[in-house]
């Protein structure tokens, strides 16, 4: 998914944002589960044979993913045609803030394939929200397509989604996809957003797939369609679940009580209690006799139930690590964590001595930790004595299991620790690059990381030296050079020397995400309750 705040790809389902830390609030009226399909009675026995401690995400001062981001500046210049705001109206000018659209709109958007929404007549509610009438303007400032629309989005490919509210309307609005000049191609009780191309349609309580051409490439006969997975995406008709190719195609008809998501060519199902795996094809490679299964292939192998353990097949269902263990993860760099020795607890929760072993089932790791995860780029977490560390694919111990939560996985060589309520960085080697005495420790951007200490934020840099000294109520991540800091109650932003470059004279606060951030050579701030855009010199792209 896209992050709407900052226009970063973020795993979907984030509900903060781990760039920009803003909040991801679904704008759908019409909830509809991201169908991952499994029936709940399996989704219990599957977690309790085969899936592991749930992780639970380090809390910082933001919550974000646990991918650290080391990267360089994106620096961009603004766009040719910048929102100017004179007033209450809104219309476009460029860099030097030479007047180039008059401004005339209530709302407008940035250009995206020669066209902008904007708003006509537009009324502000009770609760703040500016309502009014969405058209699209060319880059003359031609209105192209008449202000009719009660939302509209940006153009993507040649279509763009658009929206009118009705109390008829089953969801409270009408969808439709326009072309560029008007033309409703497809309307329907609801369209989701693109994604790779494609987006779903909902007309009468039935889903299909259309794409940024306005093709219906799937007449909507179904009850759900999941995401895409390798180019193929779950459909379900009643009880049963199939699957379609992003051409519309339905290459596996609904027939499987479970269906997980396509991965190294192949897919778990289930039918009448048993669990096998099919390839793109429809074809059975490994039948369906077993009572469990891991929900994909992982370098070549698969986690299956027989005769109440779990051992492993290959693609072509022979059964080539025999079935002697209490719980079996995934492979993942030659290796597979596995349990012994398990028994259930006095909650239910089966618990056992967990180690590693490989492609042919020799026991490469010995099975003395409390908990084990997958390995990735050479180090795995694991848990011994009820604290979290890290070891190499030999078993030698990187990271001694000394603190109370560590990350999944390192990423970019540094994971965040916790110990005694205090968070710390640790590198691939062990090192301690900043020990835990910070309140909270964000993610990498741009070289800088974000702590809490003491209730004051300021920067680290990779090597963990305090770099912008902790004195701000609240920071931002650093984007295109720049970091949104607040100063009494006020933000501006400082560069990587820690100079405040801009000063600290816009509203917002980090709860919400009205905290000011750059894009493409812009931030979008508010100033006494009214908004507008800067660039990086500051630059007010409004007059009042």
């Amino acid at each position: 998914m896209i992050c709407p705040n900052c226009g970063k790809e973020i795993p979907d389902e984030s509900k903060i944002c781990s760039f920009c830390g803003g909040k991801i609030t679904s704008t759908k009226k019409r909830k509809y589960s991201n169908l991952k399909i499994i029936l709940p009675i399996v989704i219990v026995v599957v977690l309790l044979f085969s899936s592991f401690a749930v992780y639970q995400v380090i809390k910082t001062h933001g919550d974000g993913n646990n991918e650290q981001e080391i990267t360089t500046p994106n620096i961009q210049e603004p766009p040719a045609l910048i929102p100017y705001r004179k007033g209450d109206k809104w219309g476009y000018c460029d860099s030097s803030k030479k007047i180039l659209i008059q401004p005339a709109y209530d709302e407008v958007g940035f250009f995206s394939e020669g066209l902008a929404k904007v708003i006509v007549g537009g009324k502000f509610k009770v609760n703040g929200a500016l309502i009014g009438k969405w058209g699209y303007i060319d880059e003359k400032g031609n209105m192209v397509i008449k202000p009719v629309y009660d939302g509209a989005d940006d153009f993507h490919g040649s279509v763009a989604r658009v929206w009118v509210h009705s109390d008829k309307a089953k969801y409270g609005s009408r969808y439709s996809l326009i072309d560029k000049n008007g033309n409703i191609l497809i309307e329907a009780d609801d369209i989701d957003e693109f994604r790779d191309g494609l987006a779903r349609v909902y007309v009468n309580d039935r889903f299909g797939l259309v794409d940024t051409n306005g093709n219906l490439l799937l007449k909507p006969s179904y009850d759900e369609i999941s995401d895409f997975s390798e180019g193929f995406a779950r459909i379900r008709q009643g009880a049963k679940l199939g699957f379609v190719d992003a051409k519309g195609n339905v290459v596996v008809e609904p027939l499987y009580d479970v269906a997980a998501d396509f991965h190294e060519g192949f897919v778990m199902v289930r039918l009448n209690g048993k669990c096998g795996f099919i390839d793109k094809n429809g074809n059975i490679v490994v039948p369906l006799i077993y009572g469990y299964a891991t929900f994909e292939f992982s370098e070549r192998l698969a986690a299956v139930w027989a005769d109440r353990k779990w051992g492993y097949v290959d693609t072509r269902g022979n059964m080539v690590i025999p079935a002697i263990y209490d719980q079996a993860g995934d492979f993942s760099e030659g290796l597979a964590n596995i349990m012994v020795e398990g028994k259930f607890d006095a909650k239910g929760a089966l618990i056992g001595k967990w180690g590693y072993i490989d492609e042919k089932g020799n026991m490469m790791i010995k099975t003395i930790y409390d908990e084990a995860w997958y390995f990735y780029k050479g180090l795995a977490k694991i848990k011994l004595n009820d604290k979290w560390g890290y070891i190499d694919n030999k078993g030698n111990v990187i990271v001694p299991a000394i603190y109370d939560e560590v990350e999944e996985h390192l990423v970019y060589g540094f994971t965040h620790v916790k110990l005694k309520d205090k968070y710390g960085l640790v590198d691939a080697k062990g090192n301690i690059i900043a020990p835990p005495i910070y309140d909270g420790i964000g993610y990498f951007s741009e070289g800088l990381a974000y702590v809490v200490l003491n209730g004051k934020c300021g920067f680290i840099d990779t090597k963990g030296n305090m770099v912008v000294g902790a004195i701000y109520e609240s920071a931002r991540d650093f984007r295109e050079g720049l970091a949104a800091v607040c100063i009494n109650g006020k933000y501006g932003f400082i560069d990587k020397n820690g100079d405040l470059v801009i000063p600290a004279i816009y509203d917002g606060s980090f709860e919400d995400i009205d905290v000011p951030f750059f894009n493409n050579g812009l931030a979008l701030v508010r100033l006494n309750g009214k908004w507008g855009y800067i660039d990086k010199n500051g630059t007010q792209y409004w007059e009042d």
